[in-house]
Order: C-alpha cells, then sequence, then structure tokens
C-alpha cells in the first residue's frame, strides 16, 4: 500500500519508556517548554504527564498525556513537529533518530522498536527536546504537532507501529502492524488519507 498521513489528533500513544512520569499542571508549563535546547536542562530520559481537558477539534481529545525527555542523534529527513523518532543507538535510548538507517547505528525500527515519541517541534542534531510519548496528541500545548503526520502502507483504525516509510526516504513513520515483528506503538482512532 501507499505512504499517507493521519491526523496527530487521532493517534493515541502507548508510553513504553522506563521510568515513572510526575503528573504537572498544564499552567506551569512554560512556553518556551517545547523549544529544544543545545545542551539539556531536564534529566535525561525524565517524563511528565498531564490532562487535556480542552476537548475540541483543533485543541484533541480529552486525556492524559506523557511526555519524555531524549537528545537528538542525527536525523534523517528533517524533522519538523509530528515526525515520530525511535532509539538510534544500542548504548543510550535516550538518543533518538527518525533515521530508519539509523545514522550512526540501526535504529531500532528495523526491528520494530516499542520505544518510540513525536517530536513537539522542528528539533536539530544532537539538541534535547521534550517529545510526546504516550496518551492523546498534546495539541492543546504544542499546535505545531496538530494537523497531519507522514504514514507508511495504509494505515487503518487500530494499532500502529514504527515503521519504514515506503517513498525511498528511509523516514520512521508509524504504520500497521507487520505479524509479530513490529511493536505496537499505540492506535489510531481513523485510518489515514
Amino acid at each position: 500500500m501507499a505512504d499517507s498521513t493521519i491526523n496527530t489528533a487521532y493517534m493515541i500513544l502507548f508510553d513504553r519508556w522506563p521510568g515513572v512520569a510526575k503528573r504537572t499542571n498544564y499552567a506551569d508549563m512554560p512556553s518556551a517548554w517545547v523549544t529544544p535546547t543545545v545542551t539539556a536542562t531536564y534529566p535525561m530520559g525524565e517524563k511528565i504527564c498531564m490532562w487535556n481537558s480542552l476537548r475540541t477539534t483543533i485543541l484533541g481529545i480529552n486525556g492524559w498525556t506523557t511526555f519524555v525527555y531524549l537528545r537528538l542523534g542525527t536525523q534523517g529527513t528533517t524533522i519538523v513537529a509530528g515526525d515520530l523518532v525511535v532509539p538510534c543507538l544500542a548504548t543510550d535510548i535516550y538518543r533518538v533518530s527518525n533515521d530508519a538507517t539509523g545514522g550512526t547505528t540501526p535504529a531500532l525500527d528495523a526491528i520494530g522498536s516499542p520505544l518510540a515519541a513525536i517530536a513537539l517541534s522542528a528539533v536539530t542534531n544532537d539538541y534535547y527536546a521534550w517529545f510526546w510519548c504516550g496518551g492523546v496528541a498534546p495539541t492543546w500545548h504544542a499546535a505545531a504537532v496538530g494537523g497531519t503526520t507522514p504514514t507508511a502502507d495504509g494505515v487503518v483504525i487500530g494499532l500502529l507501529g514504527a515503521v519504514t516509510a515506503a517513498t525511498g526516504t528511509n523516514e520512521t513513520v508509524p504504520g500497521p502492524i507487520a505479524a509479530d515483528t513490529t511493536a505496537p506503538i499505540g492506535y489510531t482512532l481513523k485510518d489515514d488519507g
């Protein structure tokens, strides 16, 4: 099937990153929170979660959202808000990439990574940033995540995995589960396209 796109407001991610997320209030989140930094300002792998109660078509659906603090390795296609990343180093799960060829080492999407996250904004190589890793889409806080994200192989309502786009870009994108070789990273409430 062909690659397509899906509205992230209809995606719900499974948080499989190690550790327990700390609850925080939306009012406590600085507006610059979605801006990547060249030096770490939080501990690697730190997780926070908050409740989205701003239910509208634009602002997403009610539910909890979990974020994880990660470092981008070498990206493939330029990462923008809504792009999927997975770990790219066997020795550091908190270093991620959207490059299905893995940059320095093979990305885990080649073996169906259960660890996945979505960028809240554009991210530069070697920068640190918060990524959406669980629950409902955080379009209420990171508006740029709203809209569409690329998908692969005709996503239909149900489970999503981290797969390689069929377009030849080597980009890691949400796609259908392939038998027992792709770990679920979440699910979608709507077909792509």
